[in-house]
């Protein structure tokens, strides 16, 4: 009898029972609005610890666009062009740039109100 091997063929290394893997070989789901509205009132809870990945999720989610230069990510929204940031990129994420990018959603927030109160008086 030999010692039992590791087996080299990929075919032996999947369960030989029924699991869930399912879970596992789903694509990531993206952030729904509801996950960045609780993002949201995090970051206004506490300015500091955050990272560039929350940083990208909060303004993705909102509709903002994201472009990368050479030193500077530039996120801005395509219906309110005047609605953007340039974040540089830093070791550490600064505590402005959170500040920052709340002011934007609100004023987004405050926009998008005030014309769909423009197109019901209409």
């Amino acid at each position: 009898m030999q010692p039992w091997r590791r087996p080299t063929h990929a075919l032996s290394i999947l369960p030989t029972h029924r699991t869930n893997l399912r879970c596992t070989l789903q694509a990531p789901r993206p952030h729904s609005l509801m996950s960045a509205e609780k993002l949201r009132k995090r970051m206004s809870a506490s300015k500091s610890g955050w990272g560039w990945n929350d940083l990208d999720r909060i303004y993705l989610s909102y509709g903002f666009t994201k472009r990368e230069g050479s030193k500077h990510t530039v996120y801005s929204h395509p219906a309110y062009r005047q609605l953007r940031a340039t974040v540089a990129r830093h070791r550490s994420l600064p505590k402005g740039y959170i500040t920052i990018a709340l002011r934007l959603i609100n004023e987004l927030e405050r926009l998008q109100k005030t014309n769909a109160d423009d197109r019901q008086h209409r």
